[in-house]
């Protein structure tokens, strides 16, 4: 059976997908969200206030001083939050923390989810949030509870407010919560029963439930109350759920993550995760939600300055990798791994007319108008059809068929007339094509009324070529189909009309057809006596059949019925030998009257390449000259029939011959914007890839994949990536074959983390993965550890037992995971 090898910028896309799904998901990753920004000096915010949704409450944003407490001389923003709780300020000062603050006026209300009641909060109730938004973007920055107790934290350090401890505090509170990122994740509310929608909301109303219910002592006879292992409640026994509310905001705040030991009763961790128990049994809610964790101390434990710093950057290191762990560990429908393979789905289908099968009938086209054309000479007639039988390969124009299977051998002949049944021995209008991508052995029952002697079927567009009585136009007739036939001396031999078949269409139990669909080739071009000598533009319109897609494994399928195509090339010399293709075009795959894809090559399109004769439209249909010196560059605009679409563009480089001498690319690169079927961005960056050997991609041979660019989740994450993978060549001797990856990623501007590693696909034990931050504090994974140091330089930070699941820090500070 012939191998099918993909095209290498399909390739290059499912590759990366695996490599960063496959690691990243591993291994975690960073918390936040941000769009990717152009270079300004300012930035925006925007998000939700809520413990229930606030409405119609005064949001401001403040500086920080140099001393890392906030400036309120003057409000850098203000604005209110509309009947959703949203609010947006614009004009801030990027890279720099700023304090968002949202507080409760006489026109404030706000939804209760325990009562399911709109309440007026106290007059005054605050909550605040630290942020550092990058320029020209907009952060995503939600204020809650959640995001006050994170200031209150990143207060209590010697030097207040500043980047790397509203860093860590934020990286500390989602951590608390269990991982979902609170303090970027936007909640979500039914609009009637005030009920929480996902994990983010959950969090929010267990704070209204723990407040119902007079948690952390908020609902004591005295402001006095105290609890062992807890701090003296600072506030009034309520007398109201506002009241409670204000009350138990302001006792989170005070408390932060490190109280108590979990497990005993008392600590804050407990409370909440027992609300928060109660409030799902409440409304019902079926979604997932991460356990609360505790971040607290053992027994007292004293560290220098430097490794008090050490342990927040592995704090905020350990808060990124668990934050993007719950985001690309997210099985749903709206998680990363699923969203990549919807979308990898619909690039397959945006980019099916740049495959092989498709790309083979535009080229073919071209190349069989031209052999009409030039095939009008009795001289170059006699010379094209010299083996006796009128045969010949319209690329290389020889007889020898046998070695040409696989490779996409495109047969033709000149026949007398329109019936295409009788070779022709003087010039002739008249030209019939097969280009066959695979033979494989029938399969028993074979069709009827085929003999078993027909014991091969390839999977071949059989194309008709009929060039118009004035010479103007050249009609194309094309089909895919499988058909049955024998091999000989002279490669595979085609049996009866009776013994063609169509292809099921991908994805259903439908047959395709075997009807011929029709489009009209013209050109332009240049004469001498009557004769064409060489053209500068060729174009096709109409419908041509579908491409053929190939599942390893499981068989050959039709992609849709057929293509609608629009294709024009127009042709010129650059520089002095060079020929520059400049292409538009409009591909869309249909099943029936449904598109299934529509892609379009806009204006900027083209193809370079070395011709032996510059400028000549024809000739890139023909071996190139100097492969060295071709390249591509297609402007693409592409979307597929769920809504998922591509824009960008796509370049190719480093050509080399396959087995019949036509160009193939070994470097591709992919620049542009991937949106989901709902709209919402994925991924926006440099995809690229380099394949020095593609063509035996299958026998081993190396590659290396690039991502430099932003994921985007359902929750508007931003991964942005700088991530290469590396394939070594398979080595045949040791069965050995080792996987690279190195890089950065971080999520929404948050901590960078550095990641490097080997995967061993012979061995296990030999793969190592490391993740860094700028600071340096790394840990390196190995399988089969049972104890996992966190380092910077010879200065232990910390160690994880993986048996415990416990990370216990060098000032006795531990993780429960």
């Amino acid at each position: 059976m012939t191998t099918w090898r993909k095209q290498p910028w399909t390739w290059a896309k499912t590759a990366v997908g695996v490599a960063v799904v496959a690691t990243l998901a591993a291994c975690g990753g960073g918390g936040g969200s941000s769009s990717t920004p152009p270079s300004t000096s300012t930035a925006s915010v925007s998000g939700v206030a809520s413990k229930g949704l606030m409405r119609n409450a005064v949001v401001s944003a403040y500086a920080v001083k140099a001393d890392g407490t906030v400036d309120r001389s003057k409000a850098l923003a203000t604005d209110r939050t509309d009947n959703a709780g949203l609010y947006e300020l614009r004009g801030l000062p990027a890279g720099q923390v700023v304090v968002i603050e949202v507080v409760a006026d006489d026109q404030t209300r706000m939804d209760d989810e325990a009562t399911g009641a709109v309440i007026t909060p106290v007059a005054g109730f605050t909550m605040r949030a630290a942020a550092v938004p990058e320029a020209g973007g907009t952060a995503s920055v939600q204020v809650t509870p959640f995001s006050e107790m994170a200031v209150a934290i990143a207060e209590k350090n010697a030097g207040g407010l500043k980047v790397d401890t509203v860093a860590a505090a934020n990286a500390q509170v989602v951590l608390f919560v269990g991982g979902t990122d609170v303090l970027k994740e936007k909640p979500e509310f039914d609009a009637v029963t005030k009920a929480p929608l996902n994990a983010a909301a959950v969090a929010l109303a267990a704070v209204s439930k723990l407040a119902e219910r007079g948690g952390l002592g908020c609902s004591a006879p005295t402001s006095q109350l105290s609890v062992p292992g807890r701090a003296t409640a600072a506030t009034a026994a309520p007398v109201d759920q506002a009241d409670a509310v204000k009350c138990v905001v302001e006792r989170l705040a005070a408390l932060g993550t490190e109280d108590a030991t979990p497990g005993d009763g008392l600590g804050v961790a407990d409370e909440l995760d027992s609300a928060r128990t109660g409030i799902i049994a409440q409304v019902g809610y079926t979604g997932t939600v991460p356990p609360v964790t505790s971040q607290t101390t053992l027994e007292p434990g004293s560290v220098s300055t430097d490794v008090a710093g050490y342990i927040r950057d592995a704090k905020a290191l350990i808060g990124s990798l668990r934050t993007t762990g719950t985001t690309l560990g997210d099985k749903t429908d709206n998680g990363i791994a699923a969203r990549l393979r919807a979308v990898g789905n619909a690039f397959d289908n945006l980019v099916a007319p740049l495959d092989r099968s498709s790309w083979t009938q535009i080229v073919t086209s071209l190349a069989a108008t031209n052999v009409l054309d030039k095939g009008q000479d009795p001289a170059v007639f006699s010379n094209i059809t010299k083996d006796g039988q009128g045969r010949f390969n319209l690329f290389s124009l020889v007889t020898d068929l046998a070695s040409e299977v696989g490779t996409t051998p495109v047969i033709c002949r000149f026949t007398t007339d329109n019936t295409f049944n009788t070779a022709a021995t003087l010039p002739s209008r008249f030209l019939v094509c097969r280009a066959t991508y695979a033979v494989v052995d029938a399969s028993l029952p074979l069709p009827d009324g085929v003999g078993l002697s027909n014991n091969k079927v390839a999977f071949q567009h059989h194309m008709k070529f009929t060039l118009s009585d004035t010479g103007d136009s050249v009609a194309v007739q094309s089909r895919l189909i499988r058909q049955f036939g024998t091999m000989g001396g002279a490669g595979f031999m085609a049996g009866l009309e009776s013994d063609a078949r169509p292809l099921k269409i991908l994805g259903t139990d439908n047959d395709g057809t075997k009807e011929f669909s029709t489009a009209t080739a013209t050109r332009t071009c240049q004469r001498s006596g009557g004769l064409i000598t060489s053209c500068s533009a060729f174009g096709i319109t109409g419908t041509m059949a579908a491409g053929l897609n190939v599942e390893p494994g499981v068989g050959f399928f039709s992609r849709g019925t057929h293509q609608e195509i629009t294709v024009n090339f127009a042709s010129s010399v650059s520089g002095t030998d060079l020929t520059k293709l400049a292409t538009t075009a409009e591909f869309k795959v249909m099943n029936g009257t449904t598109s299934l894809s529509t892609l379009a090559l806009k204006p900027g399109s083209e193809v370079i390449a070395k011709t032996a004769t510059p400028g000549d439209v024809y000739a890139v249909s023909s071996a190139l000259v100097d492969m060295a010196k071709a390249s591509a560059k297609l402007i693409v605009e592409g979307v597929a029939e769920d809504g998922a679409t591509l824009t960008g563009t796509l370049n190719a480089s480093s050509f080399i011959p396959d087995a019949i001498g036509r160009a193939v690319p070994t470097a591709a690169s992919f620049q542009g914007v991937v949106k989901d079927k709902t709209g919402a961005k994925l991924f926006d960056g440099t995809l690229s890839a380099i394949m020095p050997e593609y063509l035996q991609l299958n026998q081993g041979n190396g590659w290396s994949v690039t991502l430099n660019g932003t994921l985007l989740t359902a929750s508007t994450n931003a991964l942005t990536l700088n991530l290469t993978a590396t394939q070594e060549d398979y080595d045949a001797a040791t069965g050995k074959r080792t996987l690279t990856l190195a890089g950065t990623y971080s999520e929404n501007g948050s901590t960078k983390i550095s990641l490097n590693g080997t995967v061993d696909e012979l061995n296990s034990d030999n793969t190592t993965l490391t993740f860094a931050t700028a600071s340096g504090v790394t840990f390196t994974v190995k399988p089969g550890d049972k104890l996992i140091d966190l380092v910077k330089g010879s200065s232990q930070v910390g160690r994880y037992d993986v048996d415990k699941s416990l990370l216990v820090y060098a000032d006795n500070s531990y993780e429960r995971f």
